[in-house]
């Protein structure tokens, strides 16, 4: 971490290679600028749908909301979709985007370029916040943020020898 490379490239080839784990990928969407986050989730719809959903949610762009609304319809996917759509605004703005839908589609997050991780704009994330009562993958986004802003910085994950806390030292 804290070399820049071009994740869209990592993703292809760790995808061709079919090593790519959703940690790879949760990793290289957060040091991924907006445009590239766009390009590895388009790709990724025409091979993996469930890498493609995971990498929506991973993305934080409330631009892929009502396709991950439209794919939570999917049984097949419904389970991914929601956790992706959980992981980007949080739990419960999820589940009432999910219940307000078919009433009122306009209740859709705005669009904005800002990724946002459990709800919150990624620019103005509150660690402590997040670390306290997000969920896994909102955890170790927050986590992997900080070693982002930090070079030098170690990220592990936890264990319940910690407590399960993040470890970031």
């Amino acid at each position: 971490m804290g070399q820049h490379s071009d994740e869209f490239e990592l993703v292809l080839q760790l995808h061709n290679a079919e090593c790519l784990t959703t940690r790879q990928l949760q990793l290289l969407l957060l040091g991924a600028c907006t445009e590239r986050k766009i390009r590895i989730v388009n790709a990724l719809c025409s091979s993996d749908t469930a890498l493609a959903v995971n990498a929506m949610g991973f993305s934080g762009l409330a631009k892929f909301c009502p396709v991950l609304l439209e794919i939570t319809q999917e049984p097949a996917h419904r389970v991914a979709a929601q956790s992706a759509l959980i992981t980007m605004l949080g739990a419960l703005a999820a589940d009432n985007l999910q219940t307000e839908l078919a009433a009122d589609r306009q209740r859709l997050p705005a669009d904005t370029t800002e990724p946002m991780l459990g709800g919150q704009l990624l620019n103005s994330l509150d660690f402590a916040a997040c670390w306290a009562s997000g969920n896994q993958y909102q955890r170790f986004a927050a986590a992997a943020l900080r070693v982002l802003q930090t070079p030098g910085l170690a990220l592990a994950e936890p264990n319940n020898w910690q407590g399960g806390l993040w470890p970031v030292a």
